[in-house]
Order: structure tokens, then C-alpha cells, then sequence
């Protein structure tokens, strides 16, 4: 059934429709020539496997152990942000910032760089 795509589909593009029309700054993108595109979380097969191969030669288990102590970083950094409260909402405070801050990290992105992306991110 999962491979079924008209059954089951990761594209969900199709939620989206109209929401565009409504947002300034989408009309903006748009107007711009930027395409809607899938992604890695958005393509259905075949598609799909193909961002999963460049992804997974991205993401070696070597790959990952050279990147153990920037990852040990963002995750003590995460924690500290929540800790006080004693409680955290997993997914939007540690699960989703996790990657996003390693890439961004990785890039050499710099701060005031990485609080524009997370503007375009917490807007999506």
C-alpha cells in the first residue's frame, strides 16, 4: 500500500493549493521565475530514491562520527535552551532544529545569515 502513490503520497503539494494566493511574499517568489519543486520530504518514487542515494552518501556512518563533536555541540546547546522549564515540545524544539542547524553549521552559514533562514523556516 505505501507504494501505492495514489493511495499513500508524500507530495502534499496539493495541501498547499491556494494558501499561495493568500501570502504576499509567495506572490513575490513566484513572481521571481522560482518554480514549486519536490523535495526529498515531498517526491514520491521514483523520484524519491533519488534524493534518498545523494542523501544517504551524505550521511555514512564515517561521515557522521567526523561530525560527533559538532553534533554533541548543538545537541547540549538544544538542551540548554529547554532545560530550565524542565519540559520540551520534542519535535518543533529539538527533533526539526537538529539537522537544520547541523547543515546550516556544516555550510559555514553565519549567524546573521542563520536567523534569516530560521525566519524562512519557522514561516514554513
Amino acid at each position: 500500500m505505501l507504494e501505492n502513490t495514489l493511495v499513500f503520497s508524500s507530495n502534499f503539494s496539493t495541501l498547499l493549493a491556494g494558501k499561495e494566493e493568500q501570502d504576499d511574499e509567495l506572490q513575490k517568489i513566484f513572481a521571481q521565475g522560482w518554480p514549486q519543486m519536490n523535495t526529498l520530504l515531498t517526491a514520491d518514487p521514483p523520484e524519491h530514491e533519488r534524493f534518498r542515494v545523494e542523501v544517504n552518501a551524505l550521511f555514512t556512518s564515517a561521515r557522521i562520527n567526523k561530525m560527533y563533536n559538532l553534533i554533541e555541540q548543538i545537541v547540549d546547546e538544544l538542551i540548554d535552551s529547554f532545560i530550565v522549564q524542565s519540559k520540551c515540545e520534542f519535535v518543533s524544539e529539538f527533533a526539526v532544529p537538529l539537522p537544520y542547524i547541523l547543515h546550516l553549521e556544516r555550510a559555514n552559514v553565519n549567524s546573521l545569515t542563520k536567523c534569516q533562514f530560521s525566519q524562512v523556516f519557522n514561516v514554513l
